[in-house]
């Protein structure tokens, strides 16, 4: 399925691996993605699409088309391929489809980019355009992941404490990435997806959400008091101080 520039990439093989579970269809697109893309690049930017795929599949729980997004995003982005050529180069009839979705993640992004980029002590962006796409594609899988937790959750008579802990998090862990590639925000939902698992209440599930964003951000404990609704908020924020405390108590 994979053409020979690709067919020893290790990264590119896991990629097929975590499709074939799902959907050999799946599969077949994704690889049919990386055939396109090995075509337009050179072996080196190959390897490099490749990586941010395999970090999506390997670190988080994205669908096809995000990962079909990732690989050609940058070549839709320079006009090095046509609507009519990405439909005509899936094996299903999802080519607009995919094509579409990377378009997009584009027009997405180009908004965002007038204000929301951080900058460094120069007053220079921190990533560049294609970066800032990558790490707005993988959002949309952390997205879909926190939507995920509303299933598993057994009790839900305070289930919205959960979305306003999530805006908060992705709003404060957004142009972090953690030193494997992925967003920083898919530690504390996978903490979540955890205890959601165990059937805990609401409150615990958002505290989890939260745990970085009082540790690793300048947002403080008391903070989501004042931008969120109080009642929804007090029992996440009084686990947050609880683990604060303890974690700061000296062992003996």
């Amino acid at each position: 399925m994979l053409n020979k520039q690709l067919c020893n990439n290790e990264e590119a093989l896991y990629i097929l691996r975590y499709f074939d579970v799902k959907s050999k269809y799946d599969r077949d697109d994704v690889a049919s993605a990386m055939n396109l893309v090995s075509e337009l690049h050179e072996p080196s930017d190959v390897d490099n699409i490749a990586h941010m795929a395999y970090i999506m599949c390997h670190y988080m729980h994205p669908d096809v088309e995000d990962v079909i997004a990732m690989l050609i995003f940058r070549a839709t982005s320079s006009g090095a391929i046509s609507k009519n050529k990405c439909k005509n180069s899936f094996l299903s009839n999802r080519g607009i489809e995919y094509y579409d979705y990377s378009k997009t993640n584009l027009l997405e992004v180009r908004g965002m980019l007038q204000n929301d980029i951080p900058f460094d002590k120069d007053g220079k962006p921190q990533y560049t355009k294609d970066e800032c796409i990558e790490i707005h594609i993988m959002h949309r899988v952390c997205d879909k992941m926190y939507k995920t937790l509303g299933t598993k959750m057994k009790r839900f008579h305070n289930a919205f404490v959960i979305l306003d802990a999530y805006q908060m998090a992705r709003e404060a862990h957004y142009w972090v990435k953690r030193s494997t590639g992925e967003p920083y925000i898919t530690h504390p939902l996978m903490v979540a997806d955890i205890l959601a698992d165990f059937g805990v209440e609401s409150p615990v599930v958002a505290a989890a959400i939260l745990h970085d964003v009082a540790e690793d951000t300048d947002i403080t404990i008391d903070e989501p008091m004042y931008t969120m609704p109080p009642q929804r908020m007090r029992t996440p924020l009084r686990r947050l101080r609880q683990t604060s405390c303890r974690r700061k108590t000296p062992s003996g």
